[in-house]
């Protein structure tokens, strides 16, 4: 995992004095404060209006505090064999929501994310239920017409981005960047099965990870191909500093340069987003685990007719257990 995210698990056959006694009996830090999008350290039920039993019954919502690594894997499993331990169950009503941090991204990277996914949409489909599949679901639509709508194509920001969805009820929704700096993948069903909630977490990581990889090797879209400026043209001077740490041989970490410029790691990635914006081309590699920012040669980028390579596919950079998971499931599925 290289990410941050957090998961929003929508149960149903449990109270929320269930559901809360179940997290805290494995040691688990809860808080109860109603309805509320705020973020908090610890786990959150909370009362969720969208979710029905077959009597009418409304369920709830357990929703993580933001989780990292290995470590992170294992609460939300542990949560969800706990929930499911209490009785908690689901249907069609419920879904499971998965946030994912990209505060790293520029304009270009989150295009990128967003149409590869609209490219793979029916695969997705695929391996998810009937009721989670196409346009069928209110709550996580399709977003195939998005990507291809002008005020996608030519959104110059982030901000402009996120305006050209009109709601966040879409299998991937843009609009929690704002708040949380965060793409919101709302497509899976709901589930309290651990090895479910774990491999979707897996699987979003890999694949956004691979959409970055594919948008920082190619011009950015419907951006004119420019040369790279010179050094140190229209950057402020922690930009410059970031820039030169970056123009070591072997590049730099985000930590490395949070350390050189004495700020925090989030400010650091804003630091790059702005030196990308004034027109370099920082690149990112992986190297021992690492993921280290490298400026390009000067030279212009070349700008292909399709942003996405001929060898693309859904499951570039994934996982092969990941992957084994997920066709078995749609095989299962597709004669269920």
């Amino acid at each position: 995992m290289n990410r941050r995210f957090g998961i929003e698990l929508e149960i149903i056959k449990l109270t929320q004095d269930k559901a809360d006694a179940a997290l805290r009996a494995i040691g688990m830090e809860v808080v109860r404060r109603g309805y509320t999008h705020d973020i908090t350290r610890e786990w959150k039920i909370v009362p969720d209006g969208s979710v029905r039993d077959e009597n009418g019954a409304a369920g709830c919502e357990a929703v993580s505090p933001i989780l990292e690594g290995q470590a992170g894997l294992n609460a939300a499993a542990a949560a969800a064999n706990a929930l499911k331990t209490m009785g908690s169950s689901v249907n069609k009503s419920t879904g499971y929501h998965c946030h994912v941090s990209i505060d790293d991204l520029d304009v270009n990277d989150i295009k990128i994310i967003m149409r590869r996914y609209a490219l793979y949409e029916q695969q997705i489909d695929a391996f998810m239920p009937p009721s989670r599949r196409g346009n069928t679901n209110y709550y996580c639509k399709s977003i195939r017409s998005l990507v291809d709508s002008d005020a996608f194509k030519n959104a110059r920001t982030i901000e402009q981005l996120v305006a050209s969805q009109s709601t966040r009820y879409h299998k991937v929704n843009l609009q929690s960047w704002l708040k949380y700096k965060t793409l919101e993948f709302r497509q899976h069903s709901g589930t309290v099965d651990a090895d479910k909630i774990q491999n979707w977490i897996i699987f979003l990581d890999a694949f956004i990870a691979e959409s970055i990889r594919i948008a920082r090797s190619q011009a950015p879209i419907n951006t004119p191909t420019t040369a790279i400026p010179a050094t140190g043209a229209r950057l402020t001077r922690t930009q410059k500093r970031a820039l030169n740490a970056i123009s070591q041989p072997g590049g730099a970490t985000v930590e490395t340069i949070a350390e050189q410029l004495g700020v925090q790691i989030h400010s650091a990635r804003a630091v790059v987003t702005r030196i990308r914006q004034a027109g370099y081309r920082v690149e990112v590699s992986r190297r021992n685990g690492q993921y280290r920012y490298e400026v390009a040669a000067n030279t212009p980028p070349s700008t292909p007719s399709n942003p996405l390579p001929a060898t693309d596919n859904l499951y570039a950079g994934i996982n092969a257990d990941i992957v084994t998971f997920y066709r078995n499931r749609a095989a299962v599925l597709a004669i269920a």
